[in-house]
């Protein structure tokens, strides 16, 4: 974990969506956010729609300042997602605090089964 926001376990689309849905509903009794949506906008390459929310003044029960989460208009599925900060007492822009895209090389209904993720389907795992 050294040097990392998150543990590997957190990787993935689903835990994510998981994430950002419990936080964006922790956040909605506040009533305190400003919510866009841009569709059109790319990602890798990738048509996406970009969901926004912008908290206007810190507080403690506020993870980031401006959240984005991008929806591919294909797949529709969230593809990217990126986070600020609030910008800084003396002044600046927000900083990007975490940034994660799962749009480069995706492929999804791939027919994988249970039996492609058993390290006994591995012969090579066993020679050494």
């Amino acid at each position: 974990m050294s040097g990392q926001r998150h543990p590997i376990t957190d990787v993935g689309i689903r835990n994510l969506t998981g994430k950002l849905t419990k936080m964006w509903e922790g956040e909605m009794q506040f009533a305190e956010c400003e919510a866009t949506t841009k569709p059109g906008t790319k990602v890798e390459g990738r048509t996406a729609t970009m969901v926004q929310v912008v908290h206007p003044v810190p507080r403690q029960n506020f993870k980031f300042h401006v959240a984005r989460l991008f929806f591919d208009e294909e797949l529709k599925i969230p593809v990217h997602f990126d986070a600020y900060s609030w910008a800084p007492p003396q002044g600046g822009e927000p900083q990007l605090e975490e940034s994660y895209t799962y749009a480069q090389n995706l492929k999804v209904n791939t027919n994988l089964t249970a039996r492609d993720f058993d390290a006994y389907n591995n012969p090579e795992i066993f020679k050494k």
